[in-house]
């Protein structure tokens, strides 16, 4: 190894001390936030993946997410755009859905993404009415099991918890996918 007196290592490799990977800084809220930007990539991916858009295609996004999400997003739009394909045109809670787009919904956020002539609108209509049909029966069954008093003083907090918030985010989906099926009706 090359070795300095100013530097503080031994020598040889080989007598070097494992490296501790509890004394490497930590980047929790960068990896939250990274995360965040991740999950967003996804949806808008998912949405060209479902209803069969090229990713050569380049989309107009609108995301509706608190200011927090906002102002990251801006941060990082380049990131987003390139790995999505897309063009984020605006990105604030006061975002619409808007005519002839999909939406993909996660956690505090909604992405618009328009497709307009780039979509068989009647296809994407019947194929967004099985999915919420789809959830609908999920959804039915996750009530059930939260409105059985067996289940609830039986089962963990942690269980219940789990399916309270599984039910929510299923609700909250079934929501963006009727508003997908109503933007693309009229």
């Amino acid at each position: 190894l090359p070795h300095s007196k100013e530097w503080d290592r031994p020598s040889s490799l080989v007598f070097a001390k494992f490296p501790d990977a509890n004394s490497f800084k930590k980047f929790d809220k960068e990896s939250k936030e990274w995360e965040k930007i991740m999950s967003l990539i996804a949806g808008i991916r998912s949405i060209r993946t479902q209803s069969g858009i090229s990713p050569q295609i380049k989309l107009n996004a609108y995301v509706k997410c608190d200011e927090e999400f906002a102002q990251l997003i801006n941060k990082s739009s380049s990131e987003i755009e390139n790995l999505s394909a897309t063009k984020i045109i605006e990105s604030s809670p006061t975002v619409a859905s808007t005519p002839n787009s999909l939406v993909f919904t996660g956690a505090g956020w909604s992405v618009y993404v328009s497709v307009e002539g780039h979509l068989d609108f009647k296809k994407e209509i019947n194929r967004l009415s099985k999915e919420a049909s789809r959830m609908d029966r999920i959804i039915k069954g996750l009530e059930a099991k939260i409105n059985n008093p067996k289940f609830v003083d039986h089962a963990p907090k942690e269980v219940v918890d789990k399916t309270k918030s599984q039910l929510d985010n299923l609700k909250s989906q079934k929501k963006a996918v009727e508003e997908a099926r109503e933007s693309l009706s009229g």
